[in-house]
């Protein structure tokens, strides 16, 4: 069985015969195009675009938002249920079972700017204290701090300090699957937990990247 595993979209879909080898797709957050520069609004975008790129994927797409994602942020979540195709699901903060592996979706990143998503570090841990102790993946939008978070105009480390305290203190934890910095992106390794910066957009927003694909076995 394989996954695929993508992030940073923003509103650009891979081919779907990407995916024709993979049994389902983890997307790591900053889903669509930014809400104020959709030319006929950003909820047509998911209704006609994007159901109609899951559809023609037709497996599961497990997803979480991210800081772009201010739609998801603001509507009610049970929206989502009534404009999406039913192979696509969105969590939010919670664990789900996916073949087998228990995987928690977190959408948050340390505060910066004005952005969807975010709090301080302080609140981060409030959010990461709830992963239970049996998660064996993560899928959170931004990367642990010294892992997939360097940037390279201020060329610093703004991953989530909380995120790596808590991932150290989980047993099974085998993979972190993020995105969030673009110019970051690659395999990284702390321990026993590989992290995967698998965001698909470059820091100028062009999309040169494959998704991931993994063996899930």
């Amino acid at each position: 069985m394989k996954a695929a595993l993508i992030s940073d979209t923003h509103g650009m879909l891979p081919d779907p015969k990407k995916f024709e080898k993979v049994d389902f797709i983890l997307h790591a957050g900053d889903i669509g195009p930014d809400w104020y520069k959709g030319k006929r609004g950003i909820f047509p975008w998911y209704k006609d675009e994007f159901s109609e790129w899951a559809r023609a994927i037709g497996k599961p797409i497990h997803m979480t938002w991210g800081n772009h994602d201010f739609i998801g942020e603001r509507a009610d979540h049970s929206i989502w249920e009534e404009l999406l195709p039913e192979n696509v699901h969105i969590h939010v903060d919670e664990q789900v079972e996916i073949e087998g592996k228990k995987v928690w979706f977190s959408p948050w990143s340390p505060t910066f700017g004005n952005w969807a998503w975010m709090c301080s570090e302080n609140d981060l841990a409030t959010k990461y204290i709830n992963i239970p102790a049996d998660t064996q993946i993560i899928v959170s939008h931004s990367p642990p701090h010294m892992y997939g978070d360097f940037t390279c105009y201020d060329k610093l480390h703004v991953g989530s300090g909380e995120l790596l305290m808590i991932m150290k203190n989980l047993p099974n934890l085998k993979l972190v699957v993020c995105g969030h910095i673009h110019e970051a992106r690659g395999i990284y390794k702390d321990d026993k937990v590989e992290i995967r910066n698998v965001s698909l957009v470059n820091e100028i927003y062009d999309m040169i990247h494959e998704p991931d694909i993994i063996d899930w076995d």
